[in-house]
């Protein structure tokens, strides 16, 4: 009798512990949570402005001065400590004592002198290199006309670091929260990162461990100033799959996080309890190629063009997959509202015989992208008697045909404050069409826990963990 409840209570115990194995671990790669955040970075010594690669693989990897969260209140990171002078122009940050890098180097107020060096230099080929130009000094270096020797960006000793700026600009700490000032060296070994990662120095929580086919696995750094509030998990990001597989692999618990699942899918999936809904800061732009002359016939035809699209119906119709009425997504850019009136008389103009009547459009290959641009298209037929001639290309084919100029239009996705500054810089010549902030959708699944979203609409990993 004894031996027969023996055997029954082993039985139970194998039974149960097969069910948490195929329940809450992967049973391919049990040692990881494993993540499909779509496209990385080509290179990491610079984020890119105008894509949809995830971007946060920057704040899993390095640190910058500070942080901020998704309520915007800003935190220490690097810097322990931060002040600001009466006037506003001079900011006085104290690195930690124990900052270190992933080898167990000390970080010091000289690695951020080299860091801003690069940042600011022309060749960094920083799009948003502008916005640390209220440093004094900064617009001039990066010109050329000055050495960095005399910009206002100082270390007063290993671990202070004192920025002056040339008129008042409170928004300085926000941007420094931004992902592409968090502290990295080595640009050569940054831009050649998929086959380097082993000699790069790491300033964040976390460090690549591997990569290889199955994909890019991060592990805690444990030279971390705040490792003891780093998860233990291990992550496997893969790239690989098409949003169809992934989707897939996450409903067969194979994956566990996913960025963005097919939009066919999206109705399905967007109310469920494991869907998180981010509201991005990004925005989605339609601009028109600035290489081309800035002619009275162009203007008039972008103007044309500008009054022909419903940007609500573009989002109902366009998107409607999302339900963006009902889940609050892709809100609406309202920019030209008075342009459009101005421009309302060349609505129905037959126009010059110069007008192009075939115009070509250009957008990253990607179903929300091919859903935006086959709306566009059957407006701009019925309202503006124009013919786009689309063409989806994946990342790079896109960056090589905009090189070329051979095109009118391009559907982009840009990064927060760039976006916002693109579109000021352009709206007066008609360059630029802004048509509605872009929105994401993470699936996880359910013994997934920890999940937080930053400023910048990144995942933070430092708190995820399997139940």
């Amino acid at each position: 009798m004894k031996k027969l409840i023996y055997m029954l209570v082993v039985a139970i115990f194998m039974l149960t512990g097969c069910v948490i194995e195929k329940r809450h671990i992967s049973p391919q790669s049990k040692d990881y949570i494993i993540c499909n955040f779509g496209e990385l970075p080509l290179e990491l010594d610079m984020p890119e402005v105008d894509t949809n690669n995830y971007e946060g693989i920057y704040t899993c990897l390095f640190e910058g001065l500070l942080h901020m969260n998704r309520d915007r209140e800003i935190t220490e990171g690097l810097a322990e400590e931060w002040t600001i002078s009466d006037d506003g122009l001079e900011y006085s940050f104290s690195l930690r004592e124990d900052a270190k890098w992933n080898d167990g180097t000390p970080i010091s107020a000289d690695d951020f002198i080299v860091f801003f060096k690069y940042i600011l230099s022309a060749k960094a080929e920083d799009p948003m290199a502008s916005e640390l130009f209220p440093i004094a000094g900064a617009e001039d270096y990066y010109k050329g006309k000055i050495n960095f020797k005399d910009v206002g960006i100082k270390a007063v000793d290993k671990n202070k670091l004192e920025i002056k700026l040339a008129y008042e600009y409170p928004q300085l700490l926000e941007v420094l929260c931004e992902p592409r000032y968090t502290l990295r060296k080595s640009v050569s070994k940054l831009r050649l990162w998929k086959d380097m990662y082993k000699e790069i120095l790491y300033s964040g929580p976390f460090v690549i461990e591997n990569i290889d086919n199955k994909g890019i696995s991060l592990t805690k750094n444990e030279n971390y100033w705040k490792k003891d509030y780093v998860t233990d998990e291990k992550f496997l990001i893969i790239t690989d799959k098409s949003k169809e597989e992934a989707l897939a692999e996450l409903e067969s618990d194979k994956l566990d996080i996913l960025w963005n699942p097919p939009i066919n899918e999206i109705e399905r999936v967007v109310s469920s309890d494991n869907a998180i809904i981010i509201n991005s800061k990004d925005s989605l732009v339609l601009s028109f190629n600035p290489k081309l002359a800035a002619t009275e016939s162009a203007i008039r035809l972008r103007k044309k063009i500008i009054c022909a699209i419903d940007v609500d119906q573009l989002r109902k119709e366009g998107l409607k997959e999302f339900n963006p009425k009902k889940y609050g997504l892709f809100k609406v850019i309202k920019l030209y509202d008075s342009i459009e009136e101005d421009g309302a008389d060349n609505k129905n103009s037959d126009g010059d015989d110069k007008e192009k009547k075939t115009l070509t459009l250009l957008a990253e290959k990607d179903d929300l992208n091919k859903r935006i641009c086959k709306e566009l298209s059957k407006q701009l037929k019925e309202k503006a008697g124009i013919t786009l001639n689309i063409k989806l290309l994946a990342d790079e084919q896109l960056k090589e045909e905009v090189s070329t100029g051979n095109y009118d239009m391009l559907l982009q996705r840009f990064k927060g404050n760039f976006g916002e500054e693109y579109i000021e810089k352009n709206r007066k010549e008609y360059l630029v069409y802004p048509l509605f902030k872009a929105s994401d959708v993470i699936l996880k699944n359910n013994y997934i826990e920890g999940i937080e979203i930053d400023a910048f609409d990144n995942i933070v990993l430092n708190k995820v963990y399997q139940e």
